[in-house]
């Protein structure tokens, strides 16, 4: 088994070598398999990991953050415009982002911009690599919202501070940066700011997430966008990346479905700038800024709209999310990003095959 494989001790997963808080000491990476661990739930295996509580934590405590900041906003009765969005102090959401990275050990970083007079603020963190590197792994999400933002997107974000929880002590060879946009909500404005900010920096891939905690398993749950055929029950996490993304794909299709609760993931590499290119509302989040400058990204997102009645009203609460799925969709993405940038995993003899 790959040092670099995402490994969850019982069944050959690891996560990055890292230990976080809260870890079940039966489930240190680097330990030999136990017979208690055999013995455990697929559930608690995972919750032995990054448990379903620090995720809803944290998608309560910002769903509070952009409450609190604007009360008259919600809910939003109305898409965001300069007019509307402007009034919002979302710009304060940014510094709640910066205090939680603060809180899980990390340094965040802040870059304010500005459009048509108005304040946004990109933050970031990185988890440095253990040697000199000029390469970037970015994981990302936007931290603004339109309407109440369970789903969309801070979902998004409890995935950032899971990686930054489980990750913080990896030693990657590819420095890791967890990167919040802000006003993704009105036209990728965030990323669009950072990639003409970045643009001397050497991007190895960008994951972008969007919405990653709704599920169902009720037939015909799951509308299939225009160019993009999807299975018809919306219990699958979605996976479009540009070309050159193919392998790093394929990588987190197998991650998934070696979870202790194996996690579908649908979607691959595609020519997503080729001028008949039909699945347009793939374009519809952060990764798509990163698209148009041929930088290796890919998109990872329950569908949102395409299954979720409650996206972009005010029903986007905790309530309506799927919390095993949502836990599942984590683990593989924070395992994935592990592999992608290399993270240092002590040896480990693995899952034996018969």
């Amino acid at each position: 088994m790959s040092k670099h494989r995402l490994l969850v001790v019982a069944t050959a997963i690891a996560l990055a070598g890292c230990q976080g808080p809260g870890l079940n000491p039966s489930l240190v990476i680097g330990r030999p398999a136990t017979r208690e661990v055999e013995s455990i739930s697929a559930v608690n295996a995972m919750d032995a990991i990054l448990s379903q509580d620090d995720l809803r934590a944290d998608v309560g405590a910002m769903m509070a953050a952009h409450a609190a900041q604007s009360p008259t906003m919600f809910p939003r009765l109305m898409p965001p415009t300069f007019d509307t969005y402007g009034e919002t102090p979302h710009t304060g959401i940014a510094q709640d982002v910066a205090q939680r990275f603060r809180d899980l050990g990390l340094t965040p970083v802040l870059e304010p911009f500005s459009v048509d007079g108005h304040d946004f603020c990109n933050v970031y963190a990185d988890i440095p690599a253990r040697h000199k590197s000029n390469d970037f792994v970015i994981l990302s999400a936007h931290h603004d919202t339109w309407y109440t933002p369970a789903d969309d997107n801070t979902s998004g974000l409890a995935i950032l501070f899971a990686a930054a929880r489980l990750l913080e002590n990896s030693n990657p060879n590819s420095n890791i940066r967890l990167l919040a946009f802000d006003g993704e909500e009105l036209n990728l404005l965030g990323s669009q700011a950072y990639v003409q900010a970045h643009a001397q920096d050497h991007i190895k891939l960008v994951v972008n997430m969007d919405c990653m905690a709704f599920a169902s398993q009720a037939p015909d749950s799951q509308v299939s966008p225009t160019g993009l055929p999807l299975p018809d029950t919306a219990n699958f996490l979605l996976a479009v990346g540009n070309p050159g993304t193919k392998g790093q794909i394929d990588q987190l299709k197998k991650l998934a479905n070696v979870l202790p609760a194996a996690l579908s993931v649908q979607g691959g590499a595609m020519d997503v700038t080729a001028p008949d290119f039909a699945a347009k509302d793939v374009w519809r989040s952060d990764q798509g800024s990163f698209w148009l400058k041929r930088i290796p990204a890919i998109f990872l997102t329950d569908t949102g709209p395409f299954r979720d009645n409650r996206y972009h009203t005010d029903d986007d609460t905790l309530d309506s999310l799927d919390w095993d799925f949502f836990q599942r969709t984590a683990l593989t993405t924070v395992g994935a990003v592990a592999e992608f940038a290399g993270c240092q995993l002590p040896k480990h003899p693995g899952k034996t095959d018969k």
